[in-house]
């Protein structure tokens, strides 16, 4: 069974990610926190597709506050600073050593994206030497031209979508585009 506020956090994260503008309110009235108080609890496969669910949900949130930040002109994301007073930043910085690779990995990418001085390098450098990422030349590219692959298969073990990472100085994800399955 649900808690009343993981069944409010579960709806509140399927809002943002919608459309830019449904981004934007759940930010600017209170969304944040929930979908932040979503990356602790008990474990279990419940906590676990919380956590799946909620770190995509949360690099839309701050990739729109980019977004924002760049068209504005403000000198700071806002919502990477809303991300942060929720205690987020923490909680995703955390997960960058998650048991789970998949977990571990959008982990990894969101705080690189948003926070790069809270990543977690040694663990990307344990995973790649593990041989769970992979990076590979990209045909006709330049030295930066590299593309990151994670699991034997090409896949990254999780719902997230994403197959290849662009790594160009730091680690992209993917794009959270609207309408995207999850």
């Amino acid at each position: 069974d649900l808690s009343i506020n993981q069944m409010a956090a579960t709806a509140i994260g399927n809002i943002a990610r919608g459309s830019q503008q449904q981004t934007e309110h759940v930010a600017e009235f209170g969304g944040i926190q929930p979908l932040c108080d979503l990356l602790e609890g008990t474990a279990g496969l419940q906590q676990h597709n919380f956590i799946v669910v909620t770190l995509p949900t949360l690099d839309k949130i701050l990739a729109v506050g980019r977004q924002k930040q760049a068209e504005e002109g403000l000198p700071d994301n806002t919502y990477g600073t809303l991300v942060e007073q929720a205690g987020g930043v923490d909680k995703v910085a955390a997960l960058q050593t998650h048991s789970d690779v998949g977990i571990a990995v959008k982990a990894a990418m969101v705080v690189a994206k948003y926070f790069p001085d809270r990543f977690h390098g040694q663990r990307l450098t344990a995973l790649i030497q593990e041989g769970v990422i992979q990076v590979v030349r990209q045909p006709g590219g330049g030295e930066d031209d590299q593309a990151t692959q994670v699991g034997d298969d090409g896949s990254d073990g999780d719902s997230y979508g994403e197959r290849e990472v662009e790594v160009d100085g730091q680690l992209e994800g993917d794009s959270g585009e609207a309408g995207e399955e999850r």
